[in-house]
C-alpha cells in the first residue's frame, strides 16, 4: 500500500468513528431526556391522584398558595418537588411541580374566580352551578374545580414541561 492509500483509509476511519461517537452521545442525551420525562409524568399523575383523593370541598384550600385558608394545619400547598429534576433557573421557589386553579389576585388576596380566562382548563366557566359567570370569589361554594398540574424542569437540552388538566367534581 502506498502512503496515500493509508492516509485516505485513516481519514475515512476517523470520520466514521466521529459519527459513531456523535450518535452515541445523542442516544445518551435522548435516554436522559426520556428518563426525566418519565419522572415528570409520574409525578404529575401522582399529584393529580392526590387531588382526586382529597375531600372535594377542601381541595382548593389545601393546594392553593394562600396560607390564610389552611385552617392552621399543615397542607401540601401548590408546589411540589420531583427527585431527579432540576428547577428552571428563574423558578422562585425551586420546586418543579405546581398545582394551578382559575385564580386571580385581587387586592392582595387570591380568589377562585369564574371569570378567569384560561382556555387550557375551560375557563371562564360557572364554578358554583348558579347559571351565572361572575367576578366574585367562589373558594367556598364551588361545585366544579378546574385544575392544572404542571411540571417544569431544566434538562440538558433546555427547559421542559408536562401538564395534566382535569375538572374535579364531588362524587355523589
Amino acid at each position: 500500500m502506498s502512503l496515500l492509500e493509508i492516509l485516505i483509509a485513516l481519514a475515512v476511519s476517523v470520520i466514521a468513528l466521529g459519527g459513531f461517537v456523535r450518535s452515541l452521545a445523542s442516544s445518551q442525551e435522548a435516554s436522559e431526556h426520556d428518563r426525566q420525562l418519565g419522572l415528570a409524568s409520574e409525578a404529575g399523575r401522582q399529584a393529580m391522584e392526590r387531588l382526586k383523593g382529597a375531600a372535594f370541598d377542601a381541595v382548593y384550600s389545601m393546594y392553593n398558595a394562600d396560607a390564610s385558608d389552611d385552617g392552621g394545619g399543615a397542607v401540601p400547598g401548590p408546589a411540589f418537588d420531583v427527585d431527579g429534576l432540576d428547577p428552571l433557573p428563574d423558578d422562585a421557589d425551586g420546586a418543579v411541580g405546581r398545582v394551578a386553579f382559575p385564580e386571580m389576585l385581587v387586592g392582595g388576596d387570591w380568589m377562585l374566580r369564574e371569570d378567569t380566562v384560561d382556555p387550557r382548563i375551560g375557563m371562564p366557566r360557572d364554578l358554583n352551578a348558579d347559571g351565572v359567570i361572575d367576578a366574585v370569589d367562589h373558594s367556598d361554594d364551588y361545585r366544579l374545580l378546574p385544575v392544572l398540574v404542571r411540571v417544569e424542569w431544566m434538562s440538558g437540552s433546555g427547559p421542559c414541561r408536562v401538564e395534566f388538566k382535569t375538572v374535579l367534581n364531588p362524587v355523589f
